[in-house]
């Protein structure tokens, strides 16, 4: 779904229309919170020619998931990261999979509404089984938004509970599937 449909689809739990601009942030701020429940993942390739110096990771890198060779095999080394780089124990050159941050939607001018709808245009980069999630969660800081009304917060409240659930299950489905999809089947 585009930014533009999850705010859509948020504004059917609510009684305004949610600001595109507010859209905007709550948005990055929920791909933020989901973080490596996003889903999402990248490949980077390091060469290794120095096992004492320090590479640079990409800054959009949660955690590593798996190390390949240049051969494609699998590779199961020694490595430390920190401070957005990594020390690997190995010299050789290495394809490393790992879980990535959401990218944010990005606008340079909040008073240009023509930019902020066609950033809204894309699709936001978390896994599609979360996109309804995300509308639940604009919803609720859209009700968060008014906290002088007793009823209002609670059904803020409410909106974030329905959106920690419903995250739940779509992560319990997507993991499900990579489950599935890993095993091996033996034809008798």
């Amino acid at each position: 779904m585009t930014g533009l449909q999850i705010i859509k689809l948020a504004n059917r739990h609510v009684d305004d229309d949610i600001e595109y601009l507010d859209g905007v942030y709550w948005i990055n701020e929920c791909l933020v919170e989901l973080g490596e429940d996003a889903k999402l993942f990248d490949t980077a390739t390091i060469e290794v020619t120095d096992t004492t110096a320090w590479y640079d990771i990409p800054t959009n890198m949660i955690r590593v998931i798996e190390f390949e060779d240049s051969n494609g095999e699998v590779s199961y080394v020694d490595y430390v990261i920190r401070n957005g780089k990594i020390k690997i124990s190995a010299t050789g050159t290495y394809s490393i999979y790992y879980s990535k941050l959401s990218t944010e939607i990005e606008i340079v001018d909040e008073d240009d509404e023509t930019e902020i709808e066609t950033a809204l245009s894309a699709e936001i980069d978390c896994h599609k089984l979360l996109h309804k999630c995300v509308a639940l969660f604009l919803a609720s800081r859209f009700k968060d938004m008014d906290n002088s009304d007793e009823i209002v917060i609670q059904d803020a409240q409410r909106l974030m509970k329905e959106f920690e659930y419903k995250k739940a299950k779509a992560l319990r489905q997507i993991n499900e599937l990579d489950n599935y999809n890993n095993l091996a089947i033996r034809v008798i």
